[in-house]
């Protein structure tokens, strides 16, 4: 199944996937992102944002939708939107930085992208 997704994360100190490469987030961080796989990208995300300590994972799903674009289709309307957050927010990768407390705008702006 294809879908766009939007996480957050409830983390109490900065985490990020090995190798250092990946970017850290934060409790205030959310993601956004599209995949031809998401039973295979919901595993990533819950594998790499995993506490040891309490066997849980800490990236929370906010919001999913569904799809049916081809891939170039995707890429150009996660372009649009990152196109759009970059006027207000500072994005690293697909991470939209310090966004956590305007994640209701953020899901109105994505679902007008859409």
């Amino acid at each position: 199944v294809k879908k766009f997704y939007l996480y957050g994360f409830d983390m109490q100190s900065p985490m990020r996937k090995a190798p250092k490469r990946y970017y850290e987030v934060t409790n205030k961080d959310l993601r956004f992102g599209f995949t031809e796989d998401w039973e295979g990208r919901k595993k990533q995300f819950d594998d790499a944002y995993k506490c040891k300590r309490h066997n849980k994972s800490h990236a929370i799903l906010l919001r999913a939708w569904d799809t049916d674009l081809d891939r170039k289709g995707m890429m150009e309307i996660k372009k649009a939107v990152k196109d759009e957050l970059k006027k207000d927010f500072a994005l690293k990768g697909d991470t939209i930085k310090y966004s956590a407390d305007q994640k209701d705008r953020i899901i109105s702006w994505i679902e007008n992208v859409i």
